[in-house]
């Protein structure tokens, strides 16, 4: 049986380990985070429109007689939108931090999803929106903020993520950054977002301060353990 040092000296170590553990995770994280750069900038390739593509794309929208045509050109991204939603779903139920963050995150893109799917029911009432440049381009950025909202949930779930972040402020600049860009995006598409958005973008940043708290208090503990193991 262990005495009572011999106890806090197995502790500690497991502790030291697990710190190491995490470091090497930030490692290969920083990777990783550097490998996921080159995706995002590929993808905003694809989704932004060549200027020597704009007049080809506007005529082909404007010469869309019929909604199943005219949503065409949407699809891709609905299915990137539809993707999102499950993706924040399995990162909810999986994270182990911040999980009321995530969670308002999540019914946030539920509503959205389901307003999408909305909007694509109307289609014969809405042709015109569909047939508008401006429109799919309003459309794009919308599926690139669902998109930087579900990287936002897999960071802030992640304590080896987490961690990276500079300050709380950033953290809260970032989400109230994409939650402008949430509105701004529902509006300009007209969708049918069943909350009211000013007032839940509030609550979220509410949730969001007060699991940074508890975060910074956790990782407080954390680091002057670590400290204390080390002088020892």
């Amino acid at each position: 049986m262990l005495g009572d040092e011999d106890y806090n000296t197995t502790m500690d170590r497991d502790y030291v380990e697990e710190d190491t553990i995490v470091k090497k995770r930030d490692d290969d994280n920083f990777v990783e985070d550097a490998k996921a750069k080159k995706r995002d900038a590929a993808a905003d390739e694809i989704y932004e429109i060549p200027s020597g593509a704009e007049e080809m794309l506007a005529y082909s929208i404007d010469m869309m007689s019929n909604a199943a045509d005219a949503i065409k050109p949407f699809l891709p991204f609905i299915d990137i939108i539809t993707g999102v939603s499950r993706a924040v779903l399995i990162t909810y139920e999986s994270s182990q931090y911040n999980r009321r963050t995530c969670a308002a995150l999540l019914t946030r893109v539920e509503i959205a999803e389901c307003a999408v799917k909305s909007l694509i029911r109307q289609k014969e009432e809405r042709l015109k929106d569909f047939r508008s440049q401006n429109f799919y381009k309003s459309f794009v950025r919308f599926t690139r903020v669902m998109e930087k909202i579900q990287k936002f949930v897999e960071n802030i779930s992640q304590l080896s993520k987490f961690r990276r972040f500079i300050s709380n402020i950033s953290i809260k600049e970032n989400l109230s950054a994409i939650l402008y860009d949430f509105d701004a995006c529902s509006n300009d598409l007209q969708l049918s977002i069943s909350i009211n958005i000013k007032e839940q973008t509030e609550k979220d940043m509410v949730i969001l301060q007060n699991d940074l708290e508890q975060m910074t208090q956790f990782l407080e503990n954390i680091d002057l353990h670590v400290t204390d193991i080390m002088k020892k």
